[in-house]
């Protein structure tokens, strides 16, 4: 019987470690990982929003090294001013790989969700999991509540007293808008013009929490990532009531929505702005298009300027017929696209070269995002160099707008390290500066 009973055991011991998928370092001991979290600058910060880069609270979602979801960590407690913020999370020990979804301000100041948090459950994949998670839906006559729903991403090799996360790059969800009027001269009508506000109509009632490229660190994206189920509504009703940007002295704060592929026409995005000329109370309707006449599609973390550059008549009598137009013929705008997170950028007499930043931080080895290159001189080609031995097969994938997600690989190490990576267009180069941990 003796014997019968330890066969018994050792086949329940060896049942019990078949069904162990992750072996633990040591499954009882937990370990503070400090946290770092960068949110990208807009070129453009003397109008920003005091809230723009405000964290209230932090979601972490955990998966494992088959990407299967584990678990939600909520964090309440975030310090640091500006665009860099910090948090420690104390996290079970492991030699895994671990993946980590960062959402900031996915709850209320109540603490209630405002992101869809409860589909993710566990075991949940995260292909299935992160390209499914939205903003709640907002209804007509009202705008994103601030402080904005930002995403990044990180993945540790594992859990030991000595991993640290790097710096995470935070993507707001939203785009920004906003207005602002040129230098009054002799021609172009701006001393006869003044500046009350703007509103947009048909912008999308939801965002994707995370783009599409969920599976990179975050880089401002260039292109639309929009989720299922969205529609269109106008931040302001016909009489009047609703969201405006109220102007100071010719220009205007941001007004945020959510991205959107866009039209021009009726159906698509634009902005009505409120104004008078020579006195004479009125409202224009503009469509978001580029000097070329093609239209604007919104991204985000892109910030739109709104530029009135002439105005030759008074706009439309009342909001109605504003809203109703195809557009306005008395007024002029030239729009720009401030990508966040071009931030290191030179130029020549011709030409201009930027990367998203001068100086990074890598955890762990094997190919790795370096960052975003912006070049405009399209016969150069762009070439990414190193200094070191560790640091090889610099590339990039091309992306619209001349830019360019660059990569590179990095050697394994036991040690901290530092090198540097030469980027290069034409006559035109910049340097990052990579710290590897191991």
């Amino acid at each position: 019987m003796k014997h019968y009973i330890l066969y018994i055991l050792l086949i329940l011991t060896f049942a019990s470690c078949d069904q162990s998928e992750e072996p633990e370092v040591v499954k009882s001991e937990e370990i503070d990982i400090p946290f770092s979290l960068n949110i990208p600058e807009a070129s453009d910060v003397s109008l920003k929003s005091s809230d723009d880069n405000s964290i209230r609270s932090i979601d972490l979602l955990m998966f494992d090294a088959s990407n299967n979801f584990l678990q939600r960590i909520q964090v309440n407690n975030v310090s640091g001013a500006g665009a860099v913020k910090t948090f420690n999370v104390r996290l079970a020990a492991t030699a895994q790989a671990r993946t980590f979804h960062v959402i900031a301000n996915g709850r209320d100041q109540n603490s209630a969700d405002i992101v869809n948090f409860s589909t993710v459950t566990p075991g949940m994949t995260q292909s299935t999991a992160i390209p499914a998670l939205k903003t709640n839906m907002l209804a007509a006559n009202s705008a994103p509540e601030l402080p904005l729903i930002m995403w990044g991403r990180v993945t540790l090799p594992g859990i030991t007293p000595t991993t640290t996360t790097g710096t995470i790059d935070m993507l707001r969800t939203v785009a920004s808008i906003r207005t602002e009027c040129a230098t009054p001269t002799a021609s172009n009508g701006m001393n006869d013009f003044s500046l009350a506000g703007f509103t947009v109509l048909k912008t999308s009632n939801m965002g994707k929490v995370a783009p599409n490229a969920y599976t990179d660190p975050a880089v401002t994206p260039s292109t639309v990532s929009l989720i299922s189920g969205s529609a269109h509504i106008d931040y302001t009703a016909a009489s009047g009531t609703g969201i405006w940007a109220n102007a100071t002295s010719n220009s205007t704060p941001e007004l945020y929505v959510y991205e959107r592929s866009n039209v021009l026409d009726n159906t698509g995005l634009s902005v009505i702005i409120r104004a008078s000329y020579k006195g004479v109370d009125g409202y224009y309707k503009v469509w978001l298009k580029n000097n070329l006449g093609q239209v604007i599609h919104i991204v985000r973390n892109h910030r739109y300027i709104i530029q009135i550059s002439k105005v030759s008549g008074a706009g439309y009598q009342t909001l109605q017929e504003a809203m109703n137009a195809t557009h306005s013929s008395n007024i002029f705008v030239e729009i720009s696209d401030n990508d966040d997170d071009i931030t290191d950028i030179i130029v020549d007499s011709t030409y201009k070269l930027g990367i998203s930043s001068n100086a990074i931080t890598i955890t762990g080895s094997g190919e790795q995002s370096i960052g975003a290159a912006l070049k405009t001189n399209t016969s150069a080609t762009l070439s990414i160099s190193s200094n070191v031995s560790w640091i090889t097969n610099g590339g990039y994938t091309s992306q619209p707008n001349n830019r360019y997600a660059m990569k590179a690989t990095f050697g394994t190490t036991t040690v901290s390290r530092n090198g540097t990576i030469t980027v290069r267009a034409g006559n035109l180069t910049r340097t990052i500066t990579v710290t590897q941990n191991p």
